[in-house]
């Protein structure tokens, strides 16, 4: 959605799309200031940014806000205007619909804390047998290693994890290493 706006926070014009988003005419936002507009609670969280592009500053924000359709994350651009003297008259206000690319962004942050919380080790390794990533639990384990080394996997370790990453099967091992199965 898009909209002017001029230095009292009064709307000068408004696309279509910000009409729908607030469920209102373009008769019942022409005229008006955002104030009137807005719920108070949105109102007090983007005033700061109205004072700022008001100061000459470009702002950009990301929230979520309540529209018609419901609770939405919002990316706004709030770039300011001026007047033939230079003067800041107001601004343009840029509003974009990111709430599926914010819920996949929350989707992906919980799937990537499975192996970080996975009580089991979880590490990788890259085909030299360089160590790119361990879990908690795989920390322990690899300090439990005769070398003792977070950075490299033991070479009977790495040759067959090496092998694997050639072949591109998944292999499932397990290997003693001085008493303990890993």
């Amino acid at each position: 959605g898009v909209a002017r706006l001029d230095k009292n926070q009064k709307h000068l014009w408004v696309g279509k799309r910000l009409c729908e988003w607030l469920g209102k005419s373009p008769s019942e936002i022409v005229g008006h200031s955002i104030k009137e507009i807005l719920d108070p609670e949105l109102y007090a969280l983007i005033e700061p940014r109205i004072r700022a592009v008001l100061s000459g500053q470009l702002i950009e924000f990301e929230t979520e806000w309540q529209m018609r359709l419901g609770r939405r994350w919002i990316h706004a651009s709030y770039s300011p205007t001026y007047a033939a003297d230079g003067a800041v008259d107001g601004w343009v206000a840029v509003i974009t619909d990111i709430d599926k690319r914010k819920r996949a962004e929350e989707a992906l942050d919980h799937l990537a804390r499975f192996p970080l919380e996975d009580p089991a080790p979880v590490l990788r390794a890259n085909p030299e047998g360089m160590v790119m990533y361990f879990n908690p639990a795989a920390e322990k384990a690899l300090a439990e290693l005769p070398s003792a080394n977070r950075e490299q996997l033991p070479t009977a370790l790495a040759e067959a994890v090496s092998q694997a990453l050639r072949d591109g099967h998944r292999r499932e091992l397990e290997m003693y290493f001085g008493e303990r199965l890993f």
